[in-house]
């Protein structure tokens, strides 16, 4: 039964031009290592992905495995591992951030397209989801790639905050 109660998030498509991000430098507090998402790394993350995620969002850890599975797949655009990097700790990931390029919606402009960014709660406000999105902003730099775009809940206000500071504006 649906549930009429439950209101859908109001979803903003953002849009960033990679040069403003891409001057800063990426810092990382200590015992953290940010590096490229590998093709092994993408079901590594469905632990994480279930951690990070709110019940109501992500219900279990056969559903995270499904959405890496279906992430892999291509469902959501094809997976450009040269864009997404992973932050671990002692080996472990700990925050992922997934960019596909183009991305298959036809309501959003062209070019890499972060899909998902997400961080363990116990490693939270540490600055890691700021250092994936440098990072990424520095790759895309780097091939020749003048935008990133995302999109995030209107009511997330620290994911807009963060967005905001590193140039993401509202698109179109």
């Amino acid at each position: 039964m649906l549930d009429t109660h439950r209101q859908l998030p109001m979803l903003l498509t953002l849009l960033a031009d990679t040069q403003q991000p891409a001057r800063q430098a990426v810092r990382l507090p200590g015992g953290y290592i940010l590096r490229a998402m590998t093709k092994a790394d993408i079901a590594r993350c469905a632990q994480l992905y279930v951690a990070a995620y709110p019940r109501d969002i992500v219900a279990d850890l056969a559903e995270a495995e499904a959405e890496m599975a279906a992430t892999e797949a291509g469902d959501y655009g094809l997976l450009a591992l040269t864009l997404s990097c992973l932050v671990e700790e002692e080996g472990e990931p700990v925050a992922a951030l997934m960019t596909v390029e183009p991305a298959p919606w036809p309501d959003t402009p062209s070019g890499p397209f972060i899909i998902e960014l997400f961080t363990h709660p116990v490693h939270r406000r540490r600055g890691l989801g700021r250092a994936a999105l440098l990072w990424t902003a520095q790759a895309a730099q780097a091939q020749g790639k003048h935008t990133l775009a995302l999109r995030v809940d209107a009511q997330n206000a620290a994911a807009l905050r963060l967005y905001t500071a590193l140039g993401f504006v509202r698109w179109p």
